[in-house]
């Protein structure tokens, strides 16, 4: 790694002079000369310290696989420890696609001399790989060891996990990983991540990680992982952890044993289990417990980027500790080059990001996505991101942006964002009772509602770009979004189908006009079809679902929501296992909410259903 960083320091001088165009008396093999001597050296060092890493790395994972129990799982260690020499091949190859990365804005400018450059670039691959940034997209960490314990512990307690057991995980996750998600095993490179992944479990997490299109090292996306291995009720480990009695251990000591035996089980003694692990365990029980669950999620400040709608909301509402960009007349260009990257400088943690803009380039619309999207994957992908739908105008004063234009550039957008970035549809939601000479601007009444409506004055305790839904099925239920699950938003009995099935919908779908007040269970799916004509059609008795689709039993009093469709098998979350209105306590515990999958036949069979579809596609779960 050593080795590999030097060379990338080194080639990011290069890219950087490249870049900056020729200099007097300087030519391309000038720039190189030093790179090029600087690899060769480097990669000479490091042929031997590969070498010898191998040779470390065979016999690291021979004896891991002593600790196997049968003739099969040790076939299978030594077969992995034989192809820990190939780890110089993967580093160079990683380092090759880390690198081509890095300096491919560059080329173009220099292929007419580029052969060369990219020689280079070859070279300088073989030496090595550097080690990836996690992404801490949406639990709220800073990328440190004690951000990432928070951001942990929140998440498994969202879960309905006692502190006791979030603290044993912790212990467990420390001794493994150091809850470093990015971690990789000493040596034989085998493990992977805050469990340290081996063998098949690795590959698991990794096929997982490409399906869903996140890098395997993203924080989030390994506490789902873990979840759905470990925590999820029915699953394998569940009912390990379960029958041992971990949901029920009293101490963080009992939790981090327990943990470790089904779940983690390493070559620890059961002594080095109790004093570090354990020990490890009870030290985050005393630095966490009491803790806000939701601590350091998302504030409720924003950065604005727009044109001169809104200057003008600047100008005339107090926007308190937002932060406005903004500029008259601005359309695309000043969007990239301009407003994008003074946002980027002025993010803070927790900050959402407001775009309200293109009313003066309405063909521009398919520039916006692609910039949004690239930037929800890089220097945003720690942020929720908000576009604005373009506001009317009064056509018989507007030269030239006319409504059905505008209606047309929302259409597109709204169509064109990923479910991860939410399309605020304030045109069609909000009053329009006053326009200027030029028939563009509003007044200070006007710009007010649009502030309001951002941050949720106008439907108390969901701010709209702070708690919409995420357009997934993954992670359902969420209990620690408990605004979702309360009124004014979710009003039903707490406990009762309708309200599992409330919560699951606006964490899915976000608020819309409210989830509350569609009736009994069986009327659920008439009621959302009227209500919302635009988002859900209809699935007939006993059709086939898709991911997201809401549930009515036509044989029962009875409302769910399909998580995921495979072919013949059909994944549903529900709940009200035992028929009463609940405390919250026993409302969130597994025992009255069930994921389950069954065959199309079987649920068929249980409740006849029938469907509001989703018209445009959630994102689905990954098959376990």
């Amino acid at each position: 790694m050593k080795t590999a960083g030097s060379i990338g320091l080194a080639a990011n001088t290069v890219a950087r002079r490249v870049a900056a165009g020729p200099e007097d008396g300087v030519g391309f093999d000038d720039v190189t000369a030093p790179i090029r001597t600087k690899a060769n050296r480097l990669i000479r060092k490091g042929a031997t310290k590969v070498a010898g890493k191998s040779a470390r790395a065979v016999g690291k994972t021979g004896r891991k696989a002593v600790r196997y129990k049968t003739a099969s799982t040790i076939a299978r260690g030594l077969k992995a420890a034989g192809k820990s020499v190939m780890v110089a091949v993967k580093a160079s190859l990683a380092a090759l696609k880390s690198l081509v990365a890095l300096l491919w804005p560059y080329l173009l400018p220099v292929l007419g001399g580029g052969l060369a450059f990219i020689l280079v670039i070859a070279v300088i691959c073989t030496g090595g790989a550097a080690r990836e940034n996690s992404s801490l997209c949406g639990v709220g960490s800073d990328g440190t060891k004690e951000g990432n314990a928070q951001a942990i512990w929140s998440y498994v307690i969202s879960k309905g996990v006692t502190p006791e057991c979030a603290a044993g995980i912790l212990g467990n996750l420390e001794r493994e990983s150091q809850l470093d998600p990015a971690a990789v095993e000493e040596g034989s490179g085998e493990g992977h991540g805050l469990v340290q992944w081996s063998f098949g479990r690795r590959e698991q997490l990794l096929k997982a990680a490409s399906e869903k299109g996140v890098d395997w090292t993203d924080l989030r996306f390994q506490l789902d992982f873990m979840y759905d291995e470990a925590l999820k009720p029915g699953t394998y480990y569940h009912g390990l952890l379960k029958n041992e009695g971990f949901f029920d251990a009293e101490t963080p000591l009992e939790a981090a044993v327990i943990w470790h035996d089904k779940y983690e089980v390493s070559a620890d003694p059961p002594e080095t289990v109790r004093r570090i692990r354990g020990g490890y365990a009870e030290s985050w029980y005393t630095k966490l417990k009491g803790t806000d669950p939701d601590k350091g999620l998302y504030t409720d400040r924003v950065v604005w980027i727009g044109d001169s709608r809104t200057e003008g909301m600047k100008n005339t509402v107090d926007v308190k500790s937002d932060t406005v960009i903004a500029k008259s007349g601005a359309g695309y260009s000043w969007f990239e080059q301009t407003g994008v990257p003074e946002a980027t400088a002025a993010l803070k943690k927790g900050d959402t990001i407001v775009i309200n803009m293109g009313v003066n380039d309405l063909h521009n619309n398919m520039k916006y996505v692609a910039k949004i999207h690239e930037m929800s994957t890089g220097d945003w992908k720690d942020h929720k991101i908000c576009f604005m739908s373009v506001n009317p105008v009064d056509d018989s004063k507007s030269s030239y942006a006319k409504n059905n234009l505008i209606d047309n550039f929302n259409a597109s957008m709204k169509k064109g964002l990923n479910p991860g970035i939410k399309y605020l549809d304030t045109n069609k939601s909000l009053e329009w009772d006053y326009f200027d000479a030029e028939g563009l601007h509003y007044d200070r009444d006007t710009y007010q509602r649009i502030w309001d409506k951002v941050h949720g004055v106008l439907t108390p305790q969901n701010s709209v770009c702070g708690s919409w839904g995420t357009g997934s099925v993954s992670g359902i239920p969420d209990f620690s979004k408990k605004h979702f699950w309360s009124s004014p938003l979710n009003s039903y009995p707490m406990g009762q189908c309708t309200w599992y099935a409330a919560g699951a919908a606006l964490a899915i779908y976000g608020e819309l006009d409210g989830w509350n007040m569609l009736g009994d269970g069986n009327m659920w799916v008439d009621s959302i079809l009227s209500r919302y004509p635009d988002r859900f059609s209809y699935g007939a008795v006993n059709s086939v679902p898709k991911a997201g689709s809401i549930f009515s039993a036509t044989s029962t009093n009875h409302v769910g929501v399909i998580l995921q469709v495979d072919g013949d098998m059909v994944t549903y979350f529900d709940g009200n296992n035992n028929g009463f209105t609940d405390s919250w306590d026993v409302a969130v515990s597994n025992a009255e909410w069930q994921i389950a999958t069954v065959s199309l036949e079987q649920l068929h069979s249980l409740y006849r259903p029938k469907y509001a579809n989703p018209i445009e596609d959630v994102t689905k779960v990954a098959k376990q």
